[in-house]
């Protein structure tokens, strides 16, 4: 049902920017405004029906595009193994945590995996209301960042019931981009983070 209300709203629209361009022709050439005025009245007309729904399309997905290029992507700044070698005898003393041990960060949560590594996940609105999500291996001790994984969506979910956001940016379904990763239903980088993560979380075998 709502995907046949969608529809017709969609043929509705369709119709009005058709029209608007046609009005502003006809009252131009019934001004005597000539071809200059006719133009400039056919272009108005169709820009005063599609700017307020179009405006924000190209700079959103351009915003994503260039964080995307920029630094998205999964970083080991420190693996496993070299995390041993620098704190010897540690790993072995340390006890895998359930993820309820958890703590509130500025826009997100730090989950405790063991007595001295963490994940921290954020989520953080960027310019162009395109959000950016942040999940980190961290040593609490030393508050290293171990690992990451940064990606970015643009915070529309392209569903006919329209975003969690609400208001119209919600429905904009021609501006859904949910990751930043070539392949969006392997999703490589996170699978990677992921694996990392655990690999951190168990390293002294104790449950």
């Amino acid at each position: 049902m709502i995907g046949l209300i969608f529809i017709g709203i969609v043929f509705v629209y369709l119709a009005i920017v058709v029209a608007a361009p046609i009005i502003g022709v006809r009252f131009a050439k019934n001004a005597e405004m000539g071809i200059t005025g006719i133009w400039l009245f056919g272009i108005g007309g169709f820009l005063l029906v599609t700017l307020p729904i179009f405006w924000d399309w190209v700079p959103t997905v351009m915003a994503w595009k260039q964080l995307c290029n920029k630094d998205a992507g999964f970083f080991v700044y420190k693996s496993p193994e070299q995390w041993k070698q620098e704190n010897p005898g540690v790993a072995e003393t340390l006890t895998y945590k359930s993820l309820s041990d958890n703590v509130k960060l500025q826009d997100g949560t730090r989950y405790l995996l063991n007595q001295r590594i963490a994940w921290d996940t954020q989520n953080r609105q960027e310019a162009w209301g395109v959000w950016q999500r942040r999940e980190t291996v961290v040593d609490i001790k030393t508050g290293q960042v171990l690992a990451l994984y940064r990606n970015y969506s643009t915070g529309v979910s392209g569903s006919l019931v329209g975003g969690a956001g609400g208001g119209l940016r919600a429905w904009k379904l021609w501006m859904a981009r949910y990751t930043c990763e070539a392949d969006s239903t392997k999703e490589p980088n996170l699978n990677g983070f992921s694996h990392m993560m655990v690999v951190f979380s168990k390293m002294g075998n104790q449950q």
